[in-house]
């Protein structure tokens, strides 16, 4: 029997996560390795936390270990494949996420600093995955696997690297043939009281927001998950919350736009149903679209108070926009919103980037003044930050802007496992050719 970890790991230091979304993407590798491969040969298990997977190893080493890499996690999915190697030589070792550069020669770069990393899967992994075990197990070892060739993956065969070339994203068909890790019971095991749901109702994003990983080409496709599957889905995932996690009132969207299509406000119903059937949710963490306002705010309408408006506005400075290749909703539109929102006894919320391309501290500011006069009821002041995967991280774009940056722990992103120290770090914005480091600004400035 061949064991295969599966990981989407989050710091947990004294006890509290550094992030509480449940492991939505390997538990659909596990859903379709379950479906997949033979039951006989294979035994597929997840892990969220750190500690677990680590006591794994050490009493039953993988034959395979699958890890995700995000800003929040990459040492730590590192350090836990450097431990699987420790325990089996032989082990195979993935990683996958889009955590990586968009230049191909910085991602063989990214490879050959790597050691510990045999394989990495590019773009979507959830059917790649399984072909990849199943390759796996026909070869006998790593390096008779590296003479194979994979899609959308890089490796290392006899020394030398290999990239080949990254193939599209699924379409809405090919999801609909996705099983659920939900309704297969996959996910289960994380109704603990600490994670909170972590949702799909589509995929992808038509926007080009350059400090987005989202607003790269490969994801500008929209495809969307049935509407009979999601409403199953919610039922299900209701009732676990119900029965085993009732404190956890929150259900998280992973949509980029939630609200903007018009099926969105039948899934608010189905969301306003589980909140009459269970009590759940209390509250909906989703970004909400940039377009189509109205449909948005009958979205919000359908799930009872639990949704705030989130308007990511992140400037409003026309010239900001357009290197950042951003579109925003008008703000005579906005304010429309903000009134009826505000007649429904309704909330909205806004985020706000210091330190992109062509914004100023005036321009900043001004943008802050106006989402204030608007009536917005919150606002969330972040540094940019430069997320691998994004234009806006390229050797091009740092140039072109004179982006200077730093690096920062990020928040709860650390911890001591097995006698190490972990710690992942975040790469923001201090400099730009239209903003000088806040250390030189002179009080006058700012007020």
């Amino acid at each position: 029997m061949r064991t295969i970890y599966l990981a989407d790991l989050r710091h947990n230091y004294g006890g509290v996560p550094s992030t509480d979304c449940m492991p939505l993407g390997v538990g659909y590798m596990k859903a379709v390795m379950d479906r997949e491969l033979p039951a006989d040969e294979v035994q597929s298990k997840l892990f969220a936390y750190v500690g677990p997977l680590l006591a794994a190893i050490e009493s039953h080493a993988p034959d395979v270990i699958m890890v995700s890499n995000y800003v929040w996690n990459e040492a730590l999915s590192r350090f836990c494949l450097r431990r699987a190697r420790q325990a089996n030589p032989a082990v195979l070792t993935v990683m996958g996420g889009p955590n990586i550069p968009v230049e191909i020669e910085r991602q063989r770069a990214f490879m050959a600093e790597r050691p510990e990393i045999d394989l990495y899967v590019l773009g979507e992994g959830d059917f790649l995955a399984a072909d990849i075990v199943r390759e796996f197990l026909d070869a006998g070892s790593v390096q008779a696997l590296a003479h194979r060739d994979f899609p959308s993956c890089m490796y290392w065969r006899d020394g030398q690297l290999i990239r080949n070339d990254q193939v599209g994203r699924a379409e809405s068909s090919e999801l609909r043939d996705l099983p659920s890790p939900w309704l297969t019971g996959v996910m289960d095991e994380f109704f603990d009281g600490k994670l909170a749901p972590l949702f799909e109702t589509n995929r992808g994003c038509p926007f080009s927001c350059s400090f987005c990983v989202q607003g790269t080409k490969y994801y500008t496709k929209i495809a969307q998950f049935p509407l009979e599957r999601i409403a199953a889905e919610l039922d299900y995932i209701g009732r676990r919350i119900r029965d085993r996690s009732p404190d956890v009132g929150t259900l998280r969207l992973a949509d980029a736009n939630y609200g903007m299509y018009p099926r969105d406000t039948e899934i608010s119903s189905y969301i306003g149903k589980a909140q009459r059937d269970y009590g759940w949710p209390t509250f909906v963490d989703a970004t909400t679209g940039k377009n189509r306002a109205e449909n948005v705010i009958r979205s919000m309408e359908r799930v009872n108070g639990g949704m705030v408006l989130y308007q990511a506005v992140q400037s409003l400075d026309e010239d900001v926009l357009r290197r950042i290749r951003r579109s925003n909703i008008k703000l005579s539109a906005y304010e429309q919103i903000a009134v009826h929102l505000r007649g429904r006894g309704l909330r909205s919320s806004t985020d706000l980037i210091l330190g992109l391309p062509g914004e100023s501290l005036q321009s900043h500011l001004g943008t802050l003044r106006k989402m204030i006069d608007l009536g917005t009821d919150q606002a969330h002041c972040f540094q940019a930050m430069m997320l691998k995967g994004s234009d806006l991280e390229s050797l091009a774009t740092r140039q072109e802007f004179g982006l200077r940056c730093k690096f920062r722990l990020g928040p709860k992103n650390f911890g001591e496992y097995g006698g190490d120290k972990v710690f992942d770090t975040e790469e923001i914005v201090v400099t730009t050719d239209s903003l000088y480091s806040m250390t030189t600004c002179s009080v006058a400035s700012i007020t």
